[in-house]
């Protein structure tokens, strides 16, 4: 499973108060550690109004157009120096956009510029909170998402999902004790297994790591939440055990690398 990036962003889709929502994050911003700096503490949060669907999200013919002021306000506030666009959320018919920056103060004004905003406000955010836990994708968000992804461009690519898939997920573990864990919590689940298997000893992945590897078999049809279920479900336990879910293949599966992305 690949996660889905344009360039330095991703987007991807998850819940926001139990509602639809589709995020947009700029990665280059943690790439290049600003946070780090201390310098950029206020984040600008501009908030516009677009025609939804009945899940509150953007409706087909009004996208285009919401993206285009999104573009608009977006180039020309980060025109201005010290001002780093972070991304957006659309749900529940707004989308928040968010700026890191030192001041404001010109921003708002540059904001007048604008109808289609709504309202906007500034928050001390120096800990970068708004981009951390709010923006940026956590690991099950990513693998939910890759997986859709995936059973969208089968369906495109004429595959049956409601056939039998030979499904392996891997999981890496730095510490014995705790792949030990993840297993006994796996084995008294009700979760249809076919195979379970691990190292008994560490695998050595590049110079600095040395983990366990663990691999589980099953056989899902994929036209159902059987898979998106497991895959929450084991994420879960491998973050109990601290241990790395690292994704799910099938050799049944047979797609170009440029297919998933």
């Amino acid at each position: 499973m690949e996660q889905k990036e344009k360039g330095d962003w991703q987007i991807y889709r998850t819940l926001v108060n139990g509602k639809p929502a589709i995020c947009s994050v700029n990665l280059s911003l943690f790439e290049q550690q600003l946070f780090s700096e201390n310098i950029y503490d206020n984040v600008l949060e501009v908030v516009l109004a677009y025609q939804a669907d009945k899940d509150g999200l953007p409706d087909s013919a009004a996208y285009q157009a919401l993206l285009t002021e999104i573009m608009r306000i977006s180039t020309l506030l980060c025109s201005q120096p010290n001002v780093f666009y972070a991304g957006y959320v659309l749900s529940s018919s707004e989308a928040k956009l968010h700026f890191y920056c030192k001041s404001a103060v010109l921003l708002m004004d540059i904001l007048h510029q604008f109808p289609s905003v709504k309202h906007s406000h500034v928050q001390y955010d120096p800990a970068w909170d708004i981009y951390f836990d709010f923006l940026l994708p956590s690991s099950l968000e990513i693998k939910i998402n890759a997986t859709e992804e995936i059973l969208d461009i089968l369906l495109q690519n004429g595959y049956n999902l409601a056939e039998l898939y030979f499904i392996e997920h891997t999981f890496h573990f730095l510490k014995e004790e705790q792949m030990y864990q993840f297993l006994e919590q796996v084995s008294v689940s009700d979760m249809p297994i076919l195979t379970l298997k691990h190292t008994n000893t560490p695998v050595q992945l590049d110079e600095n790591d040395n983990v366990y590897l663990v691999k589980i078999d099953q056989e899902l049809q994929l036209n159902n939440s059987d898979i998106f279920d497991y895959v929450e479900q084991l994420e879960n336990f491998a973050l109990h055990n601290d241990g790395d879910y690292i994704g799910w293949e099938s050799p049944d599966i047979i797609l170009s690398k440029n297919q998933l992305n």
